[in-house]
């Protein structure tokens, strides 16, 4: 599926998080939700889950 440039431009920007030594940015962001029982129908509301997604990149 085709992305404008500007479409890939903003979302850079909203996922920028700071600039690192050596000339490296990095990006991502967080999520959480809950772990699912084993046959997937229910939350398991004392089983929480975090997860980070990100990526660096060279300037």
């Amino acid at each position: 599926m085709p992305v404008s440039v500007q479409a890939q431009e903003m979302t850079k920007n909203i996922l920028f998080i700071e600039d690192f030594v050596d000339c490296w940015k990095r990006y991502g962001k967080t999520g959480s939700g809950n772990k699912l029982s084993q046959d997937r129908t229910v939350k398991l509301k004392d089983r929480k889950i975090g997860w980070f997604i990100g990526w660096l990149q060279k300037k």
